[in-house]
């Protein structure tokens, strides 16, 4: 691997185009620091989401831990729409999965058991314990590091166990999962929500401390039947459609800047790379055949299954599109239908720059692929304006050998079986 041989006049030039973008959306009322990641471009998500799950998750324990609770080792409950299997009790753990009424495992719940009071020595001490809900990957349900949705710590008061909860912990990403599960427990367990006791009001107040700190999401609850449902749906889809626009333009802005730096340095898709962080995220700028500029961002060791963005903008209709790949294969396949200005087999989420109209939807936020593109263009961005400031003199590493980029895909995704090999297509 070669070191960047960008001229420091060529990455001033990048830096001043980022910063004047950055300048515009001030003027415009638009506050750029809000669209450094995903969860703070929704700017009111975050306590929205945290108050959702927070209060569910209370909920939850509160009505099913006690039937639950006393499951022998692989044993079950069914419950109106839903079997609680595989219950699995390992250190201070105990686990059972939702099976929804087709045999699909859904989702994990797990309590941990936190610290448990003597009752006999103080009978107001309260018992610890952490809920949280983890996803069943489809191809292995029981897989133990599969993705969390959501979990909560909860406080439960000894003998009746009413308990107390802070907020929750819910990504943006996680949020429509996090209600795809309410909707499978909701039949079983709304009519329990709705007779439990009320908490004991603050002081002199006629509310408790947190259902004070509920109130901005109650009345969304208490529509949706006890647990978040279509309500809790279609206020973060208001707010999707909301800060989509100046998400997805953003990204299309600051994507196609760096493109036409990458260019200028002769690092185009079938050839040279830039590439950060020792070659763990690489960088191509991609030209169609009718000349469409795109910016092919490989982000190889981020968690999620899509690792890769395709951001690029068409001027013939005046939309920008954002393409969400996997790696391997797949990131090929996608970047050779761009090249034939054909639509890529995978999710994708395109703006029309004019209107601010935008598709983004619950599928393509669950690819993760907003946060990936807002937080790695950022990244790019500062190590663009430290070089510039002459604060550092390095940031990035020129790889000259597009086999680098095949063997890497090769190495970090195994392809399935009997698939055809990956053709390359030239720049």
């Amino acid at each position: 691997m070669s070191r960047n041989t960008a001229t420091r006049e060529a990455v001033i030039d990048v830096a001043e185009g980022l910063r004047t973008y950055a300048d515009t959306l001030e003027r415009n009322g638009e506050d750029p620091t809000f669209l450094r990641d995903f969860q703070t471009s929704l700017r009111d998500y975050a306590g929205f989401g945290e108050r959702i799950a927070g209060d569910a998750i209370r909920k939850i324990d509160y009505v099913l831990w006690p039937k639950v609770s006393a499951l022998a080792e692989g044993g079950m409950l069914e419950l109106e729409g839903v079997t609680l299997s595989h219950a699995k009790r390992e250190g201070d753990v105990f686990s059972v999965t939702a099976v929804d009424p087709e045999g699909v495992q859904r989702f994990r719940i797990h309590w941990r058991q936190g610290h448990k009071p003597d009752v006999q020595a103080d009978a107001s001490e309260k018992e610890r314990v952490s809920v949280m809900f983890q996803s069943c990957p489809p191809d292995d349900p029981q897989y133990e590091y599969a993705e969390m949705i959501a979990s909560a710590s909860l406080s439960r008061l000894p003998g009746d166990s009413l308990n107390t909860s802070s907020r929750g912990l819910l990504w943006a990403v996680n949020f429509f999962d996090f209600i795809d599960a309410m909707d499978v427990l909701r039949p079983a367990l709304s009519g329990e929500i709705g007779s439990m006791p009320r908490q004991t009001p603050w002081k002199d107040l006629p509310f408790s401390f947190e259902e004070m700190d509920k109130m901005s999401v109650a009345d969304i609850v208490v529509k949706d039947g006890g647990l978040p449902g279509a309500a809790a749906r279609e206020s973060v889809l208001t707010m999707l459609r909301e800060r989509g626009t100046p998400m997805l333009a953003s990204i299309a802005e600051r994507s196609e800047q760096i493109a036409l730096w990458l260019e200028g340095q002769g690092c185009v898709w079938g050839g040279a790379a830039q590439t950060t962080h020792g070659g763990d995220n690489v960088m191509y700028a991609v030209r169609s055949e009718t000349g469409r500029l795109g910016l092919l961002f490989n982000a190889r060791n981020n968690s999620g299954p899509y690792t890769v963005f395709l951001s690029s903008k068409n001027l013939e209709n005046g939309t920008a599109s954002l393409v969400a790949a996997t790696g391997g294969r797949h990131v090929f396949r996608a970047v050779e239908a761009f090249l034939g200005d054909q639509t890529p087999d995978a999710p994708t989420a395109t703006i029309n720059l004019s209107t601010g109209e935008h598709d983004i939807g619950p599928a393509f936020v669950g690819t993760d692929i907003l946060d990936l593109a807002l937080c790695h263009l950022r990244f790019v961005e500062e190590d663009l304006v430290e070089i510039a400031s002459g604060e550092v003199s390095e940031r990035f590493e020129r790889e000259d050998d597009f086999q680098f980029f095949i063997d890497a895909n090769s190495a970090f995704y195994l392809d399935r079986e009997g698939e055809e090999d990956v053709h390359v297509a030239a720049p």
